[in-house]
């Protein structure tokens, strides 16, 4: 495809800045707003944990995804990123001025703001789109490990910050202003690349028939893959959310500490350098034996971290949850994209990312909810739910025997990452016979 190259560097670059804004103000605004509430500028009528402003943005994921995924079926995904890139920069300066003011809502209302910065989730998908179906993997690999060349750079800048605002006189509430200011400033960048991207024409949609919902929702294949992202960012995020928060009290640290922004890097690190090869084990050992992998290291993280609370713990701990959110990701959303055709994607990827934003506010909430050890406890059935739930799509459509071409797709898609069989272009790996016939 024409720009192909083009395309999937800036959307490796708009992915890099998403995931900076995001891991930065993952450990500022839990810790601007516990330190809000510790001074007294907020005084709880009832139970307020520090990660809401945090989980507001969740919140805005949520309300957001369908109209996302609809706007650029629509109206293509340029348009919505650079949407997403100005929402985010409104966000920013509120929060900016919130923290000036020292309110409490307004660092609130900055989280609801943000929110339409979630279009940077599409951008793995978008760069299938831009590319020809032998680089499927390799492309959502090289631009989700986009995240790893910028994102470390978000907690650097909040540690900085607070140092820059001490050096010339202001307090811990100034150095998380600068920083809000920083991230408006790339959330600013974030809308020019977006406007250079030369992405494919939109494809149309399908008529609207009745049992489309149905139909392909309920394919095992898409019911296994969105398991497999939805169980993997839920571990992630409440464990990486409930982190600096801990951290903190665990350390008896002020401020956005060098330590946290330490381990928060090296979990990043741990998220996305692996992904510049994860596409290629894919294609190599197959999607079911990489999704294995991701979750056996997610358990060996949650067994290191509850061993103990030194920095020892920590930077292993988060290093092999981040390997393994990596391989879950990436192989659970190439199975997704192969068990969809281009006229299903907007309904198909709008409900998986749904999934995973209400994942993220339940995971947000009880991050700063609970204790740091039974948040890791809580992790196990998490991790546990989805590996299951892959095993017993595969049993409930072995032993349903009615849709036998489905149960073969389904096993060779998670084996072979080659098996792919097009008909006038659309990926019809698990659909039943008749869904086949149809199309």
């Amino acid at each position: 495809p024409p720009h192909q190259t083009t395309n999937i560097l800036l959307l490796a670059m708009l992915f890099s800045l998403y995931m900076a804004m995001r891991s930065g103000v993952m450990e500022i605004f839990p810790l601007a707003a516990q330190e809000l509430i510790k001074e007294g500028y907020f005084t709880q009528e009832w139970y307020t944990p520090p990660t809401l402003p945090f989980a507001c943005i969740f919140l805005m994921d949520i309300v957001l995804v369908v109209p996302n995924s609809y706007l650029m079926a629509k109206c293509g995904r340029k348009l919505s990123f650079v949407i997403g890139g100005g929402g985010c920069a409104i966000g920013m300066l509120v929060g900016a001025l919130g923290l000036k003011l020292k309110s409490y809502w307004l660092l609130v209302l900055s989280g609801l703001l943000i929110g339409p910065i979630s279009v940077g989730e599409f951008a793995r998908f978008a760069a299938v789109e831009a590319c020809a179906p032998s680089f499927h993997a390799r492309a959502i690999s090289l631009v989700v490990s986009g995240g790893a060349v910028v994102g470390v750079i978000g907690p650097s800048v909040a540690t900085a910050s607070g140092k820059w605002a001490k050096a010339f006189g202001g307090n811990v509430f100034d150095g998380y202003a600068l920083y809000f200011l920083c991230t408006a400033l790339a959330s600013g960048i974030f809308m020019c690349l977006a406007a250079c991207l030369r992405l494919p024409p939109t494809a149309p949609t399908v008529a609207a028939r009745p049992d489309v919902p149905r139909a392909v929702l309920l394919r095992p294949g898409i019911l296994a893959a969105m398991s497999g992202c939805i169980g993997a960012q839920m571990v992630m995020v409440t464990i990486m959310v409930a982190t600096p928060d801990n951290m903190t009290n665990i350390f008896h640290l002020t401020g956005a500490d060098g330590r946290i922004s330490g381990v928060v890097q090296s979990h990043l690190l741990g998220m996305f350098v692996l992904g510049f090869v994860t596409g290629s084990i894919v294609d190599r050992v197959g999607v079911l034996p990489t999704m294995a992998t991701g979750w056996g290291l997610s358990g060996a993280a949650i067994l290191v971290c509850l061993s103990g609370t030194a920095l020892g713990n920590f930077y292993p701990g988060l290093i092999l949850l981040g390997i393994g959110w990596n391989l879950t990701f990436i192989s659970a959303s190439r199975l997704l994209i192969l068990h969809h055709s281009a006229e299903e994607k907007a309904r198909v990827q709008g409900t998986n990312e749904m999934g995973r934003f209400v994942a993220n506010a339940i995971a947000t909430i009880i991050a700063g909810t609970f204790a740091w050890r039974t948040i890791l406890l809580i992790g196990v059935p998490l991790l546990l739910a989805p590996a299951l739930a892959v095993l017993a799509l595969l049993r409930v459509s072995i032993t349903r025997g009615e849709p036998k071409e489905a149960v073969q797709a389904l096993v060779r898609s998670m084996s072979e990452a080659s098996f792919v069989e097009a008909v006038d272009g659309s990926c019809l790996l698990g659909t039943t016979a008749a869904d086949q016939a149809r199309s």
